[in-house]
């Protein structure tokens, strides 16, 4: 399968997404537990902005008890491009738990709750990414969006 997916991903690059796209979405209806052509597939819809059909290919590739750190954090992004903050933050909130040291996932759950209106979580959160990475500029952006909403912007 790797000489397919490595032709996939050039045909993309290529700049005929759409072929590629179409090519492997039929593989995957041929091979509907291939979970390397799912994910192919997901990035690429991801990477033109279809992210409905993204998300539902990582979902279909996760398996809740053998947590992937990437996949996680691309099935809360699918969320978040799709204006779902409570689910982004739902999969980011278990992202975080699991992967504690990324500061990028904590800085993404900041703004998933900076979106639904919970400022001092989100700045709490925010935070807790600055502690990791204090230049972590989302973490820095959302903190200050916090604090100006709260009129205690620095």
């Amino acid at each position: 399968m790797k000489p397919t997916i490595d032709a996939l991903k050039k045909k993309f690059r290529d700049g005929r997404q759409a072929e590629a796209i179409a090519e492997c979405e039929a593989l995957i209806a041929q091979q509907p537990a291939d979970a390397a052509l799912k994910r192919l597939a997901a990035t690429m819809h991801a990477m033109t902005r279809n992210f409905g059909r993204s998300l539902e290919l990582l979902l279909q590739v996760r398996d809740p008890a053998r947590e992937e750190p990437d996949l996680l954090f691309n099935i809360a992004m699918c969320e978040r491009e799709l204006k779902n903050f409570a689910g982004a933050a739902g999969y980011l909130q278990l992202y975080t738990q699991k992967f504690p040291s990324d500061p990028g996932g904590w800085a993404s759950l900041a703004e998933c709750k900076w979106r639904l209106n919970e400022l001092k979580e989100a700045a709490a959160l925010a935070d807790r990414a600055l502690q990791i990475d204090g230049a972590c500029v989302p973490a820095l952006a959302v903190r200050g969006n916090c604090l100006k909403a709260m009129g205690q912007a620095d």
